[in-house]
């Protein structure tokens, strides 16, 4: 069962300036310069799985042309994920909205013990790749507000109440599900096909809303540029008696 995302926030930002250049924007901005990114290969389930992250070092010039611009066929994808680029490079964050309600706290932010990690002003992290590129099924331990800078992402929202049809992992992988969302087990996970979700594709400007602990799927279709906004008190989910409780 599906229900589209029908309302979702818009950024008045027209050609969204420097991000919208030629090639981007972030590489004319970042030309000459001399820095260095770590990008992880694309979450395929099967690195996943066996928690392989594949990775190279390779300036981040290099990264646009060869790997968001014209990767090769065949090529295992590559993909800049969870970068802080707007701390290395804070002119970018110039065409970003200000988002006041990206700091709005919630009763469980307000009642959260001290010794709570906490972020009461937004963090920002760049996602940059090819189309194709997967998130796989996950749920972040913070607010997020999913800004689509280029290209278009689909994206798939399962609320916390389906977290045992989802089937998560064990031990610190524990906010994964097991599940591939693009080719399912139904004999492994047999409840997952019917566990109800909200999809959306978000186009260049739109903001997402994904709620603390909420379970999402992330799936490029073009190449894309997107910047993630977490804030709040860190929470987890943990299994109490047969059902998954948000915990500190």
């Amino acid at each position: 069962m599906m229900r589209k995302i029908e309302r979702r926030v818009t950024w008045e930002r027209g050609e969204m300036g420097q991000w919208k250049e030629r090639k981007y924007g972030v590489k004319r901005i970042c030309a000459n310069v001399d820095r260095l990114v770590d990008h992880s290969l694309t979450f395929s389930f099967s690195l996943l799985a066996v928690r392989s992250w594949d990775k190279e070092l390779m300036s981040f010039d290099n990264f646009v042309d060869e790997k968001v611009l014209s990767p090769e066929k065949g090529e295992k994808l590559a993909y800049l994920a969870q970068h802080p680029l707007l701390q290395q490079i804070p002119n970018l964050q110039d065409d970003l909205p200000s988002l006041p309600y990206a700091e709005a706290l919630d009763d469980l932010d307000k009642n959260a013990p001290e010794e709570c990690e906490f972020r009461r002003s937004p963090i920002y992290s760049a996602w940059i790749g090819p189309g194709g590129t997967v998130s796989p099924l996950h749920n972040d331990p913070y607010h997020n507000l999913y800004l689509q800078v280029v290209g278009r992402k689909y994206v798939r929202i399962y609320s916390i109440s389906e977290t045992a049809s989802l089937y998560p992992m064990k031990g610190e992988r524990c906010n994964t599900s097991n599940v591939n969302v693009d080719d399912p087990n139904d004999k492994l996970y047999p409840l997952f096909k019917d566990a109800p979700y909200q999809e959306v594709v978000l186009e260049p400007g739109d903001m997402l809303y994904i709620p603390r602990l909420s379970w999402h799927y992330i799936r490029s279709l073009e190449p894309s540029i997107n910047v993630s906004m977490w804030w709040g008190a860190r929470m987890g989910l943990r299994e109490v008696s047969g059902e998954f409780k948000p915990v500190y």
